[in-house]
């Protein structure tokens, strides 16, 4: 789905886990959409973990890293994970300044995300 400037997001499961491919920029213009649509697809499919494809993510500030920290916590409320999936070289270098990659799951690909066991 398109929400605003070219920025895209897909879902889809795989088993019990819910998978968002994220596309564009993912900035405050996007944001709320964003958490609409997985507040959405957490109540209709219940998932057992929630994995973020961020291989096609080319940006992302301050707000996307506040969704990604919302729905690390919406996960652990719910007794599940979320992991992060191949993030781009600028998308990394954010999460490594921001100190996110020691705190959230980070997978270099997204087929080792979908098989880390926990």
């Amino acid at each position: 789905m398109t929400l605003n400037f070219g920025f895209t997001s897909e879902a889809r499961t795989v088993g019990t886990q819910l998978i968002f491919e994220l596309h564009g920029e993912l900035d405050l213009a996007v944001v709320p959409a964003l958490r609409g649509q997985i507040i959405g697809a957490l109540r209709e499919f219940s998932p057992d973990r929630l994995v973020l494809d961020l291989t096609g993510l080319t940006f992302i500030d301050s707000t996307g890293l506040g969704v990604l920290i919302w729905a690390h916590g919406r996960m652990a409320e719910r007794g599940t994970r979320l992991h992060l999936a191949a993030p781009g070289r600028q998308v990394q270098r954010v999460l490594q300044v921001s100190g996110l990659d020691r705190r959230l799951h980070l997978y270099a690909t997204l087929d080792e995300a979908i098989g880390a066991v926990v």
